[in-house]
């Protein structure tokens, strides 16, 4: 191991500003450092490369490393050392312990910009909580300068949860963020490939057709329950290249390797060095089922290095801002005539609709819930949804229930996050923020459920589904659906606000069966879980074959089949 010069320290950070994460890694671990104030900070940017490099745990203990050689080091390092910490251990262990790490050092440092911006993020990741983020946000009106990515990036997802700004202004705050974040260095307005790359790629035939697909999410989720089964069938006649941004495998993601004609780990590429990938791939299609999920990928497709590009499932629950992309895909239920002024994106209406659902192969056969003296009804999205207007909707339902009806009602809230004290204290304090419960005639119970079938077999026991809203379920609802759990949902204008009529209106369902605006979330007019599959197997929601056709056409003709708008 050589002795360091100032000329190793300024590769090694030459190699972390450009994204260049194991090269930097093997330059800080080549020289050799003996003072402590070195060693400190050779343990921190070892810490920080570690942790893109998706290598968690040895980040934490790089960092932990770095106070034992500069116990005197000054305020700021020591933040900085903690936000790692932070950072690493919310990949590796339950995020309350990552909160717990940041609101200490912010209680140490109250005035920091940047550890609140950090506690903010990490409140809604843990426990879908927006009450430090509107804490932060206090008193800032429309056109307030938002000075950082994350900073701005959580202004506009209050917005898209909550649906507290005029709906055109989603539009505006989302295309300026894209041009401000999401937009690689000389790009201005829609990119353009090469007439002779169009030629080239143009030119191939079916079987040889290249269809790249990118997602953070290639995992069991949404992209796989609302994606697998049309993307099994497109291998078939397709060429796919899978690009994965994830660092989490599972019986979900063996069977993403298993269609793939090629996969490409690019978990931990910058958005340039991907661009550069993905257009050296030399795609015909590329289809991002990341979106908003993962920003990088979204930046590094804005120059577009594929011929066509399409949005799909994953991280699509808004405008991406951007005009990189050739359709945004949907349908005439998800998006009515009109939504086009919520997207920058042309709007394609596959016929099929936009998405089918894949049952996991554990979920229970549907089942009348055992006769109760309560009625059983359950709130089955995550936290983050179950926002302060869809609180004053239920606390208003509630006191109306209980001055208009005499029977019981028993509403869970059902998920794994739901087990925080936190979670259940913000939602209690806010429906029964003056009165006894015990004294209603409806019963808040919370229940927290391990693994993924446990969480269906707690639906499974529903009468109903009472749907969140501004941003209304997805999986979930296909999920209580399959297990013949009706879904009372309401029906808004954009894209998030849609999820829940467009799963019931493809499973075949009748307005009347599930607009909550009509059937309120207690009352017994509307249908009850009889036992019986709601998704049934004339469903589009099940048709796979259709879809896969509906996006063959899409990919071969750009229009045919399609509505595009």
């Amino acid at each position: 191991m050589k002795a360091h010069s100032c000329v190793d320290w300024v590769a090694a950070a030459a190699a972390m500003h450009h994204g260049e994460w194991q090269q930097a890694l093997t330059l800080l671990l080549t020289f050799r450092v003996e003072d402590g104030f070195e060693l400190s900070r050779r343990y921190l940017w070892c810490s920080r490369v570690l942790c893109e490099l998706g290598r968690y745990s040895e980040a934490v203990e790089q960092a932990k490393q770095s106070a034992n050689f500069a116990p005197g080091t000054s305020q700021s390092i020591a933040r900085y050392r903690g936000l790692l910490i932070a950072r690493a251990t919310r990949r590796i262990a339950y995020g309350q312990v990552s909160t717990a790490i940041i609101w200490q050092l912010l209680k140490e440092d109250p005035a920091s910009k940047t550890l609140q911006i950090q506690f903010a993020e990490q409140a809604l990741k843990t426990f879908g909580d927006w009450r430090p983020a509107h804490q932060l946000f206090l008193n800032r009106g429309e056109d307030a300068k938002l000075s950082t990515k994350l900073e701005y990036w959580m202004d506009i997802r209050s917005r898209i949860y909550e649906g507290c700004t005029r709906k055109d202004n989603q539009l505006v705050k989302m295309r300026g963020f894209a041009e401000k974040f999401l937009t690689l260095p000389g790009i201005v307005g829609t990119p353009e490939r090469s007439e002779q790359t169009e030629v080239q790629l143009s030119n191939r035939g079916r079987r040889t057709r290249r269809i790249g697909v990118i997602s953070n999410l290639f995992c069991s989720g949404p992209v796989f329950y609302m994606g697998i089964g049309a993307l099994t069938r497109l291998a078939n006649t397709s060429k796919l290249v899978l690009f994965s941004r994830q660092s989490i495998d599972d019986w979900a993601t063996d069977q993403f390797r298993r269609i793939a004609d090629e996969w490409m780990d690019v978990s931990h590429l910058n958005p340039q060095q991907l661009e550069k990938k993905i257009r050296s791939a030399e795609l015909d299609i590329l289809v991002d089922m990341a979106g908003l999920m993962d920003l990088d990928v979204l930046k590094a497709l804005s120059s577009k290095p594929s011929r066509k590009q399409y949005k799909w499932v994953g991280g699509q629950f808004s405008t991406t801002g951007l005009h990189c992309f050739d359709g945004f895909i949907t349908d005439e239920v998800q998006s009515p005539r009109g939504s086009e002024q919520f997207h920058t994106e042309k709007l394609v209406r596959l016929k099929s609709g936009y998405v089918t659902y894949t049952v996991p192969p554990y979920i229970p056969k549907p089942e009348k819930p055992v006769e109760k003296e309560a009625l059983v009804v359950g709130v089955i999205s995550h936290p983050i949804k179950v926002v302060n207007v869809f609180l004053e909707f239920l606390k208003k339902e509630i006191l109306n229930h209980q001055s208009q009806s005499d029977f019981k009602v028993e509403l869970n809230f059902i998920g794994g996050r739901y087990g925080s004290p936190v979670v259940q204290k913000r939602i209690h304090q806010f429906l029964f923020p003056s009165i006894d419960q015990a004294e209603s005639n409806v019963l808040i119970r919370f229940l927290p459920t391990t693994g993924h079938k446990n969480q269906l077999l707690a639906v499974r026991g529903l009468d109903w589904v009472i749907d969140t809203f501004p941003f209304t379920g997805g999986l979930t609802t296909l999920e209580a659906l399959a297990l013949g759990v009706p879904v009372r949902t309401y029906a808004g204008k954009t894209f998030q606000e849609r999820h829940g009529v467009g799963h019931c209106a493809y499973s075949g369902l009748r307005v009347a069966e599930y607009d909550l605006q009509k059937i309120g979330p207690f009352g017994q007019e509307g249908p009850k879980n009889d036992g019986t599959a709601l998704l049934k197997a004339g469903s589009q929601r099940l048709n796979h074959d259709l879809m896969a056709e509906s996006l063959e056409e899409l990919f071969m003709f750009g229009t045919s089949g399609v509505e595009v708008t």
